[in-house]
């Protein structure tokens, strides 16, 4: 009888130290570097901006990042959304926000503050809740940007 409760307990142990294991709260710190193109549209000026670069985080390595936001310049605000796309193409964490732009001492270079809501994902990121910060400077010359991120992502797990 004691050598089924200790093979039921090391059983139970196993199942448990599982996929779980991995779950929690994870800070979401890094940087991007990204390149964008805009498209302006109406009176007042609305922009459109699609961008594509990478992610380095602290703690999950390094993503692929396409993000899409729209903007009136009148307002200096914008909406959009983003996917980082992990280096195995499964693992996507989904992201929707919003960003205020502020001019810099250099009149081609913008300074962007963005605020970033984590909606989910695929793969390991699925169910992925969190939120993070985006600060960056964005060239209106060339497109480049580039800046760094820092927040948390509470994840459920490997699957």
């Amino acid at each position: 009888m004691k050598t089924i409760s200790l093979m039921a307990a090391m059983f139970l142990t196993a199942a448990l130290a599982g996929p779980a294991a991995e779950a929690g709260q994870i800070p979401f710190n890094g940087t991007i570097e990204a390149a964008e193109t805009v498209q302006i549209f109406g009176d007042p000026p609305l922009f459109s901006v699609l961008g594509s670069g990478t992610a380095t985080t602290t703690q999950l390595g390094q993503f692929t990042l396409l993000y899409t936001f729209i903007a009136l310049e009148s307002q200096e605000v914008a909406i959009g959304a983003s996917n980082y796309i992990a280096a195995n193409g499964v693992d996507i964490i989904y992201t929707y926000a919003t960003g205020v732009g502020s001019p810099t001492p250099d009149p081609d270079v913008v300074s962007v503050a963005e605020t970033h809501t984590i909606s989910g994902g695929t793969g390991r990121y699925a169910d992925a809740r969190g939120s993070f910060t985006l600060n960056r400077l964005v060239n209106v010359v060339t497109g480049a940007t580039s800046g760094s991120f820092n927040g948390s992502i509470i994840v459920r797990g490997n699957q």
